[in-house]
């Protein structure tokens, strides 16, 4: 997990940025730009499900997301509100078959669909 953590360390800037500019308003997005928010979504409830998956769905708790953001509440805030965002009806754009030729959407674990 720490080497995921490292690796998201690298998009934390990218994703704030991206949520501060297409989460403001969604319904006035244009095709592109809603593909980019459900992407970003996608990668803030997969960060999520590693975690859960990591130290357990039933003991992920605020302080377990506080302690692996290392404090920083600009990145808690981030993944957090990138996946209390994410609707059922997102969820449904992302999630495709893995292997689907015709879409070219991000996969979500079955856990979450």
């Amino acid at each position: 997990l720490e080497e995921l953590s490292l690796d998201l360390d690298c998009l934390a800037p990218q994703l704030c940025g991206s949520m501060q500019r297409l989460g403001f308003n969604p319904a006035a997005l244009d095709m592109p730009q809603r593909r980019m928010l459900r992407a970003v979504q996608g990668i803030c409830v997969w960060t999520l499900v590693a975690l859960g998956r990591a130290v357990g769905y039933d003991r992920l708790t605020g302080a377990v997301l506080w302690e692996w953001a290392s404090a920083d509440a600009t990145w808690a805030l981030l993944i957090a509100h990138g996946a209390i965002t994410t609707t059922l009806d997102d969820l449904c754009d992302i999630q495709v078959g893995a292997g689907d030729p015709d879409q070219d959407a991000v996969v979500v674990p079955s856990d979450l669909s």
